[in-house]
């Protein structure tokens, strides 16, 4: 069994994500054991799952595990209808399509807000004392039952969280206090499993102790995908191997010397104390062979993250359409993107940019905004809502272009090669070369300038021939790419 260990999956995924299920989903279709495995609490994580075409069977989640809530069938539970409100003694009384409230002579004893995304569905339930503050608030599970209840310390903080089952059994509970003036979890208990109860105090020591149920019950590989879940995935007792995946450069620049550090949530795994991995891998062999020569005792080695169809859908050969599919957050130097486009719009009026994801943050689209605000391509960029399927925003596109300022390889530049769309870039480790060839599959410059890939990209494009040979050979990069490569390098690791 490879287990690829995060911490959730969410309604907007990131690349890590990504890579997690292409890897089981390819995987479990070639007849190899395999599972996602998230750590935090997700009373959405099934509606998000099947949104992110994953099948029950694929995931485990821990708080899922102690709820016996894995693989149960959705029962809408609905407001009207809810075992827990006598109506013959309340009122429920509906005030908009967000929510209800429970009335009793004349006083509001609680609000039903409406499940996000139903119709007269339960989401969370919030019940108030006599002078109107918050005392209990109940939080049900997208597939209908009552999953977490919090009470609150008098100052509104959360004092206590208990978890149920999916039959109204408390199986966690974790307590909140005060240290240092912050309100902060310090106890995890687990309640009557398997007749003991067990008291952690992070949820990290909880998350190893479910992470050793799952090995005493199948051994396996386990894969930190995530820094935050590294702690864990060491604590495994007695696994077949655990390997942690570097999704991204390891390396950074020291702002004050401009030399190259390691990333502090690195360290953990590329320079531990005490228990180390017994594998680091990456998706590039460049920088499989910077981690071996920067650090002694290193095993490393290249496992690849991802495989698309590929799927040739697009002719266009004329600089119109540019596009970028991926988060919008400043790692990704959308300001920076957009820099380069403007030069194009500059020597191109005709040129159209697409920027598909999710922002990183409020104030990061602020700043986006606020760059483009009073600008002469405002009326040209266009952003279109996160989505799995990115079929549509690749149709007819001439170029995927990203900013980024590192790379642990671009999985998001091998999507669009798998429609035959080149991609455009900075020539920076680690898509230059391993994925991105400059004048074979797409366009890369060493000198950095937003200017000066613009002026390139709009001389290359000058040259229909040429265009032509950039899109056939990204498809055939990405066709590189297949499962059964994915497959046979990630079942090697288990026989070594």
């Amino acid at each position: 069994m490879i287990y690829s260990v995060g911490e959730n999956i969410y309604g907007f995924n990131s690349g890590v994500e990504f890579v997690q299920i292409k890897r089981t989903q390819s995987l479990l279709a070639n007849g190899e054991a395999a599972k996602i495995v998230t750590q935090d609490y997700n009373r959405f994580l099934a509606r998000d799952i099947i949104n992110m075409g994953i099948e029950n069977t694929q995931y485990i989640n821990m708080y899922d595990y102690f709820q016996h809530a894995n693989n149960i069938e959705r029962q809408e539970t609905s407001i009207r209808f809810l075992s827990t409100i006598p109506l013959r003694d309340y009122h429920v009384t509906s005030v908009n399509a967000n929510y209800s409230t429970i009335d009793s002579m004349g006083r509001k004893l609680a609000k039903i807000n409406v499940m996000p995304g139903t119709v007269g569905l339960v989401g969370d339930i919030v019940y108030y004392d006599r002078v109107g503050n918050k005392e209990i608030t109940q939080y049900y599970d997208w597939r209908g039952f009552l999953s977490m209840e919090e009470t609150y310390h008098p100052d509104g903080s959360v004092a206590l969280q208990t978890f149920f089952d999916v039959n109204g059994k408390s199986v966690i509970e974790i307590v909140h206090m005060f240290i240092n003036g912050v309100v902060t979890p310090t106890m995890y208990k687990l309640l009557n499993f398997y007749g003991q109860d067990y008291v952690f105090d992070t949820q990290v020591q909880l998350f190893t102790f479910f992470l050793n149920e799952l090995n005493i019950a199948e051994p396996g590989i386990f894969v930190a995908d995530r820094p935050g879940v590294v702690e864990a995935v060491l604590g495994v007792l007695n696994p077949v191997k655990t390997v942690a995946y570097l999704h991204e450069n390891h390396l950074e620049k020291n702002q004050i010397t401009d030399e190259k550090m390691l990333k502090q949530a690195y360290a953990g795994i590329v320079t531990p104390v005490g228990k180390h991995f017994d594998l680091i891998a990456t998706a590039t062999d460049a920088q499989t062979a910077d981690l071996k020569q920067g650090y002694t005792g290193i095993n490393a080695c290249t496992l690849q993250s991802a495989t698309y169809t590929s799927i040739d859908i697009s002719k266009q050969t004329d600089l119109t359409k540019i596009v970028y599919v991926g988060r919008l957050a400043p790692d990704k130097n959308i300001s920076g993107l957009i820099d380069i486009f403007q030069s194009i719009h500059e020597q191109k009026p005709d040129a159209e940019l697409y920027l598909k994801g999710y922002y990183s943050s409020t104030d990061y689209k602020q700043q986006i905004e606020h760059q483009l605000h009073n600008t002469e391509i405002v009326d040209a960029v266009h952003f279109l809502d996160y989505s799995i399927d990115n079929r549509d925003i690749y149709q007819d596109a001439a170029l995927f272009l990203t900013a980024a300022k590192s790379e642990g390889f671009g999985i998001n530049a091998l999507e669009g090669m798998s429609h035959g769309v080149p991609v455009a870039c900075y020539a920076v480790d680690y898509i230059n070369k391993n994925l991105v060839i400059n004048g074979e599959n797409g366009i890369t410059i060493t000198n950095r300038t937003p200017h000066n890939l613009a002026k390139l990209i709009v001389a290359t494009f000058e040259d229909v021939n040429k265009i032509k040979k950039l899109k056939s050979n990204a498809l055939k990069t990405a066709q590189k790419f297949d499962a059964n490569r994915l497959v046979t390098q990630w079942r090697s690791i288990g026989k070594n």
